[in-house]
């Protein structure tokens, strides 16, 4: 899904579709635990560094230098077309039918929509001191998710896969008071309990809840957020540790989402990727073994 995206969305940011995980120790290897492939069939290979990925997005980063008075006056040339010719509306809008006035106006908004859509300024984008590298999980995963925003409100990547761990790992997580491995939790086995993976999944839950709130914190230079001009997707790839692949359970934020709600969706996750490659602009009428796409996600 990750290529796919990255095909559609890349344009000319100079780094492809970034594969992150903040402590990914698999057991048992390739491919039972590989998160992106090429189209050959290649696994992608998964940074787990903060100063690595910092290294590689940025080492060579140099700022645009553009001035306040520029984005003002980037700004002011785009002004939306509808505000040049507003009294021009206002006057046939009084010599039409109300009818014909519902009409227009359903005609102006989405030429209004379609300016919103197409018109972006230039995004928040200060690079800070270097990032080093975290032994502790929650500063690495911290530190991963900053680093993420970053480069993509500096538009140096475009699309990011990022896990705090893998699906079948030894990761612990003593900052919650107990040190069974993350699989064993999952199974509920080697002296873990319901309170565990209850736990181990909130905080899970909050990075992508914090994930968000970073992409909300980014301004695009024009009264909006990255998150605006994001599509974030969070989920599980099994439905429980039985190895199931129904009622998965899926978070999304992002661009077009009003949020607040739960939808219940039946058909392959690949329905999922397809509304998400659909709202990001892709035309494309399947994807995978997908069986349509998935409505009230997005406004779009």
């Amino acid at each position: 899904m990750d290529q796919a995206a990255d095909a559609l969305l890349r344009g000319d940011a100079p780094f492809p579709a970034q594969v992150l995980s903040a402590d990914y120790n698999s057991f048992r290897g390739i491919p039972y635990n590989m998160m992106s492939f090429d189209a050959s069939g290649q696994a992608q290979n998964i940074v787990q560094n903060s100063g690595e990925l910092f290294n590689r997005l940025f080492s060579s980063y140099t700022a645009p230098d553009t001035s306040q008075d520029e984005l003002n006056q980037l700004h002011a040339r785009r002004r939306s077309v509808l505000d040049f010719v507003k009294e021009d509306i206002k006057r046939l809008q009084q010599n039409v039918s109300q009818a014909d006035r519902e009409r227009l106006d359903q005609h102006f908004t989405a030429v209004r929509n379609v300016e919103l859509q197409s018109t972006t300024a230039p995004r928040q984008c200060s690079v800070g001191e270097a990032v080093g590298n975290q032994s502790d999980l929650q500063q690495r995963t911290e530190l991963m998710q900053e680093v993420v925003a970053l480069a993509l409100s500096c538009d140096l990547t475009r699309t990011v896969v990022f896990t705090v761990s893998s699906t079948e790992c030894s990761t612990t997580y003593g900052f919650l008071g107990h040190n069974v491995k993350d699989h064993d939790i999952s199974h509920l086995c080697c002296g873990s309990d319901t309170q565990m993976f209850a736990e181990m999944t909130q905080y899970k839950v909050s990075r992508f809840g914090r994930l968000v709130e970073k992409l909300s914190s980014f301004g695009d230079g024009g009264g909006s957020t990255l998150l605006d001009s994001s599509i974030v997707v969070g989920l599980s790839e099994m439905g429980d540790a039985n190895h199931t692949d129904s009622e998965l359970p899926v978070l999304v934020a992002g661009a077009g989402h009003s949020g607040g709600g739960t939808i219940t969706a039946s058909g392959p996750i690949s329905n999922l990727w397809l509304t998400v490659l659909r709202n990001a602009g892709s035309t494309q009428s399947s994807f995978g073994n997908s069986t349509g796409s998935i409505s009230g996600l997005w406004e779009s």
